[in-house]
This record gives structure tokens, sequence and C-alpha cells, in this order.
């Protein structure tokens, strides 16, 4: 990579949960902005702002649920030919001992970690090259 990317903070905090795959979920579900709905044969995962989830109570029927995570988007698009730039930010995590939660969408990549650990995952990210804006 010739530059790193900027990282934006997102202003709200998610949670993330876990369903049996064949599970219905709540049809307002797909209208929360910023909210990631994946399906595989052997699960349903949705990570989503809190205050949805607060909302459409998904606790409650979730088989798993973990709340509390913020998160860190690589401001994009990116381009498709960029090799190796989520393992590096994930280095850099790891380095630093800090879990993550990564999600990519077509446009760009997405880093989650526990809300108690995002001050010291920007401050490594930083110290890597990576600059990072507060939420706005």
């Amino acid at each position: 990579m010739s530059s790193k990317p900027c990282l934006r903070e997102l202003p709200q905090t998610f949670s993330i949960f876990r369903w049996a795959p064949a599970t219905t979920l709540p049809p307002a579900l797909a209208a929360t902005p910023m909210c990631f709905i994946s399906r595989t044969d052997e699960e349903l995962s949705v990570l989503c702002p809190d205050a949805a989830a607060t909302t459409l109570q998904l606790a409650a029927a979730a088989t798993e649920h973990s709340p509390g995570w913020s998160g860190l988007a690589v401001i994009g698009p990116l381009d498709f030919s960029i090799v190796g730039l989520l393992a590096d930010l994930s280095r850099v995590l790891a380095e630093a001992r800090i879990s993550l939660f990564a999600v990519s969408t077509y446009d760009t990549d997405y880093l989650f970690v526990q809300t108690p650990q995002l001050p010291a995952a920007r401050a490594a990210l930083a110290a890597a090259g990576y600059p990072c804006s507060p939420a706005e």
C-alpha cells in the first residue's frame, strides 16, 4: 500500500447477535441504518446499533448476544485491487491485544472493537499510520 487510508469513528455503539440459520428477522431490521446481516447454512448473524436492537427487542430471541461494540470505518470507497489492508489493520490491533469483529462491504471495511478498547485501538492504528477522525 502506497498510502494508508484514514478511518472514521462511527457515532453509535453496536450489538452482535446470533440465531439459527432459518430464523425470520423483524422486517424493520432491514430499514435500520448501519445494519449488517449475514446468513450461512450454520447461523444468522446481525450487527446493528444498540438503539435499534433495543427497539426491536432482538436480544430476547437471539441464541447469543454481544453488546457494546464501537466501529471504525475505512474511508472509501476502496478499490478491489488493494491487497493486505484488512490484514494490516488486523495485525495492528492484534499486536495491541485488541480483538475485532470485521465487516466488509462493496465500498469499504469496518472494524468493530469492544467500546472500552476503542481509545487503545485508535491510538494503535494512529501509531501505525492510520489516522482516525472522531465520531460526528
